[in-house]
């Protein structure tokens, strides 16, 4: 476990100095079905092409994509069972299982799986029900528009004065498939994973934003924020719970600092990465625990952004906010928007949360 201490400044005069402690992973597992018996060759490695996109680097035609960590590995009903910390619905692989080449030898292949023989189960995530909510938001011109978001909700076995974490994800992960949003990264799943609700019994609430490009129709997407609100508000009525918390990352966190704009008590605390501040104004959450986190070359939102949320909850005189920018070497590898794979899944931070 490597912690680095972070303490530096900017030009507008903003502080850092936080601890930043990278945890493992989350996992989401992938199961390929295959009836053959798993294998005993322990010479035999696994190899896995993977293909999916992931970003854009600066000049919007390069595709970014992370390398994820797979660990591959046979279950004794034949399976082979990838896990990682972020799988796409739509990624494309082949997983080889091969005895490497050798220089008396050639390689010899046995297996060879693809995404097309792949019966695809998700480790938390199948915990977690799915279900539509169809609420009703105003356009610019003030007609109604019927809303329509997927989304899912994890509570656990006991369910009676626990937090409750609302999350809000990224718009690469947009759409109604009920899946991108809880796969694609530990945002969600953190919370639920077993090892977190033996310690933390929570529920969580994962809405699907349903279209990327909504997020940038400043009138209609203050409609679809008022059928969120709508929707918390019924979580909150049935459940009741001890807490209402907000984790959030990249398009999530700049819907969140308009959420907070609109509705500033909404939270009791927030935890929110790598978003861009847009029309928010956030002088109205005085008092309200807010971690807003970053990577400095962040090139898909810059880290500006988070300064300058910083510095409208300060000004406000909110004395619980708090503000980490983390380095290249920080990041260790991962491309510099995707700070919330430091984040999610991370004690730090998780822990920081449920204590407000």
């Amino acid at each position: 476990m490597l912690s680095l201490c972070l303490t530096f400044a900017l030009a507008d005069g903003v502080i850092l100095n936080a601890e930043v402690v990278p945890s493992g992973p989350v996992v989401t597992s992938v199961i390929i079905a295959d009836p053959a018996a798993a294998p005993t060759d322990v010479k035999a490695k696994f190899s896995i092409d993977l293909t999916v996109s992931r970003g854009r680097g600066p000049d919007a035609t390069t595709e970014i994509v992370p390398q994820p960590v797979y660990n591959a590995s046979w279950a004794p009903d034949g399976s082979v069972t990838l896990e990682t910390d972020a799988f796409s619905p739509t990624a494309k692989f082949t997983i080889t299982y091969a005895i490497p080449a050798t220089e008396e030898t050639e390689a010899q292949v046995l297996g060879t799986w693809t995404e097309a023989d792949a019966a695809v189960r998700y480790a938390i995530v199948d915990e977690f029900s799915q279900d539509t909510f169809v609420g009703t938001a105003k356009d610019a011109d003030g007609n109604d528009v019927e809303v329509k978001v997927v989304y899912r909700l994890y509570v656990p076995e006991y369910a009676e004065n626990v937090p409750l974490v609302v999350t809000m994800h990224g718009s690469g992960e947009s759409g109604d498939n009920g899946l991108a949003h809880v796969t694609s990264n530990q945002l969600s799943v953190c919370w639920a994973d077993p090892t977190w609700q033996a310690e933390h019994p929570c529920i969580v609430f994962a809405p699907q934003w349903p279209d990327s490009d909504m997020s940038n129709n400043l009138e209609l997407r203050d409609g679809y924020l008022a059928v969120y609100h709508e929707m918390i508000g019924k979580i909150i009525e049935t459940y009741k719970p001890s807490k209402t918390y907000l984790a959030t990352l990249s398009m999530g966190s700049r819907l969140g600092f308009r959420y907070l704009t609109l509705y500033p008590e909404a939270f009791d605390a927030a935890l929110m990465c790598c978003g861009a501040m847009q029309n928010a104004d956030l002088s109205a959450v005085t008092e309200k625990p807010v971690w807003l986190v970053h990577a400095v070359s962040d090139f898909v939102n810059a880290s500006q952004n988070s300064v300058d949320a910083y510095n409208q909850l300060t000004a406000a005189g909110n004395p619980n906010v708090r503000l980490t920018l983390i380095t290249d070497e920080g990041m260790h590898g991962v491309f510099s928007h995707a700070v919330w794979q430091h984040v999610f899944g991370n004690p730090t931070y998780m822990n920081w949360l449920f204590a407000q």
